[in-house]
């Protein structure tokens, strides 16, 4: 069977999900929608698909879809998401699911309601060194885990290759829910310890522009977990080189992986050195086994649904409150 896909938003997220896609043999693009006529031409003529100015005009011509990739801006989620439940087509939502959990509840429930297969891309929980790491430690306690996140976001948007919209937190929702919501998402993963109450702190730092941007240089998550746990999380924009890892470590095991470095988990367990490295790109993991739930109509291949993205923003947004208000928050169950 060919997954028949249509891409509703082709920008650069668009554009490589379309390209993951064409290198699966039992995929196929046939259509794109944007509002950019450019972008949509564009992303078409590369995989001979036909065009549209909306998703409500291709889903009405297309009889032959399976799925719908949504890869629009965070603000543009319900209508694409509802366009598609109506017509009992499988949905892959790009990360964040909204810019708000209110929202983001919101298409939840059009979800569940009309019974649909859906994924977020959360691409990290299909990273084998985020998977071995999840089987090294299940049924052990961890004690504490360290998130440590920098990137040149600031810098990207200086030179025209990242949007505007990431000085912002009208934009983007800020740090946390923009980027870190993949850390703290990958960490839920892996340690399967639902944070439940969170402090933050962040600074605006002196990266340019000032005027005008609300979107922090660095912030620092702390999070108390169901099991005990305490976790950190640094999520720095203005680094000019990248450093990501995450550590997570318990009475007998002290595991790393340097994400930064590739694939890989080093560290030790019950006093055994380990040293493990891995060959996969999870970007087309996660497209992979979406094409493959959707042959099947199996949601138990996907990794993360919707209704569990919403825990993940659940997170960061109670983050974000600490982060405005000064005060700690209790993680909302959703």
């Amino acid at each position: 069977m060919t997954v028949n896909i249509g891409i509703v938003g082709a920008g650069w997220a668009g554009q490589q999900h379309a390209k993951t896609l064409a290198s699966l043999p039992d995929a196929a693009v046939v259509a794109a929608a944007d509002p950019d006529a450019s972008r949509a031409k564009d992303l078409a003529d590369k995989y001979d698909a036909r065009v549209y100015s909306n998703v409500a005009e291709m889903l009405a011509a297309e009889s032959d879809l399976h799925a719908v990739i949504v890869a629009t801006e965070a603000t543009v989620r319900l209508e694409p998401i509802q366009a598609a439940c109506d017509r009992k087509l499988a949905v892959f939502c790009e990360k964040p699911p909204a810019l708000d959990l209110a929202s983001a509840l919101k298409v939840r429930d059009v979800i569940e309601r009309a019974g649909i297969l859906n994924a977020v891309g959360f691409q990290s929980r299909w990273s084998p060194s985020a998977h071995r790491m999840r089987e090294l430690i299940t049924g052990r306690r961890p004690l504490f885990a360290q998130i440590t996140v920098a990137w040149p976001v600031f810098g990207w948007v200086k030179d025209g290759i990242a949007p505007q919209r990431l000085y912002t937190k009208s934009g983007c929702g800020g740090p946390m829910i923009e980027q870190g919501i993949h850390y703290q998402d990958v960490l839920r993963y892996i340690t399967s310890d639902e944070p439940v109450h969170v402090h933050a702190m962040a600074e605006l730092g002196r990266t340019e522009p000032i005027d005008g941007r609300d979107c922090e240089d660095t912030t620092v998550v702390l999070a108390r977990h169901e099991s005990g746990m305490f976790s950190t999380h640094v999520q720095n924009w203005s680094r000019p080189e990248t450093l990501h890892r995450i550590q997570v470590v318990g009475d007998a095991f002290d595991l790393t992986w340097p994400i930064s470095e590739g694939e890989k988990v080093v560290g030790r367990l019950d006093g055994q050195e380990v040293d493990e490295r891995f060959e996969a790109d999870p970007y087309v993991e996660e497209i992979r086994g979406f094409i493959a739930a959707v042959a099947q109509n199996d949601q138990t291949i996907i990794r993360s649904t919707y209704a569990d993205a919403c825990r993940t923003f659940a997170v960061c947004e109670a983050a974000t409150r600490a982060v405005r208000t000064g005060v700690p928050q209790n993680v909302e169950r959703v």
